[in-house]
């Protein structure tokens, strides 16, 4: 059962400790499919343990209670080849850019209408694809992933569990003083609340299709979902994932001390993405490139 602090977070079988609201709640993943490859059902079980006590909505602390409107579909488990093929399909919602300061205060400055951000988007390369833990995406029509076959045009999310192993036995070999005693378990759970952090920000934006999204603004959010509903020893082996990975992974180690509300409400509530992005470039203010270079965002 996930246990989260009542000062920091609100989000657990649709109690709000913090604002009070108790807004009509249903469980989200309840008919969420945990479809395996062969040899890899071990994992099913634990998957469904994690996503179980979740809801359709969730507050920020502020007082605010965003609700979700669909559930994701599927959580494929998946080996590493099967998660790089469908990782690599050219037409899946959910591939992500980076965008950059000057990127930042156009959109910020210039009154940007969402076409114009759109072809922004589109011309800027795709992150790189990396031999990831899990991803969470929205499938096109016909999409067909190998062990499985076509799937409906709906959310899903993909786990990689020989990633996570490998991660796993990484970790074992840096850090010492970690108090988990199966950090194989802690790395999948915290891979499966870091998609649904995915879902829960971004899936009533994508409804009805996106171009890639912004890798600051989403990895940066997924983790801030992750470290609200994870233990300090969790917390800590998150840090340690994230360190390892690029940079928009750790924007959330500045979110968690931030008023995010309107960054939710814009991507949950209104579904405008230029009004997430322009919020979001207010709350960062300073970021680094990737080559190091202190850069400011936004005025």
């Amino acid at each position: 059962m996930l246990k989260i602090k009542k000062y920091i977070f609100c989000l657990f079988l649709g109690v709000f400790f913090l604002t009070g609201c108790e807004p009509k709640q249903k469980k989200l993943f309840m008919k969420t499919q945990i479809i395996c490859s062969p040899g890899l059902e071990k994992y099913g079980d634990f998957v469904k343990q994690i996503i179980a006590p979740f809801d359709n909505a969730f507050g920020d602390g502020n007082g605010n209670v965003y609700i979700v409107k669909k559930p994701i579909r599927a959580i494929f488990i998946l080996t590493r080849a099967e998660s790089q093929a469908v990782l690599g399909h050219p037409n899946h919602f959910g591939r992500e850019i980076t965008l950059d300061q000057k990127d930042y205060d156009n959109i910020k400055n210039q009154n940007m209408d969402r076409t114009a951000v759109d072809e922004l988007i589109k011309s800027k390369p795709l992150s790189p694809q990396m031999d990831t833990l899990g991803f969470w995406f929205a499938s096109p029509p016909n999409f067909k992933i190998q062990s499985v076959g076509l799937i409906p045009h709906e959310y899903y999310m993909v786990l990689t569990p020989e990633v996570i192993n490998t991660v796993a036995a990484q970790i074992k070999a840096t850090i010492n003083d970690l108090k988990i005693k199966n950090i194989e378990n802690s790395i999948l759970k915290m891979t499966v609340i870091h998609e649904l952090g995915h879902h829960y920000t971004l899936s009533n934006l994508l409804i009805n299709g996106a171009v890639p999204l912004d890798s600051n603004l989403s990895e940066g959010f997924a983790n801030w979902f992750a470290y609200q509903l994870l233990d300090e020893e969790e917390r800590k082996l998150m840090a340690e994932a994230a360190i390892d990975q690029p940079l928009p992974y750790r924007y959330y180690y500045l979110l968690r001390y931030s008023n995010v509300s309107s960054v939710l409400g814009a991507m949950i509530t209104k579904t405008n993405y230029i009004e997430a992005l322009q919020n979001f470039a207010s709350i960062i203010g300073g970021k680094l490139e990737f080559n190091g270079s202190p850069l400011t965002v936004g005025a």
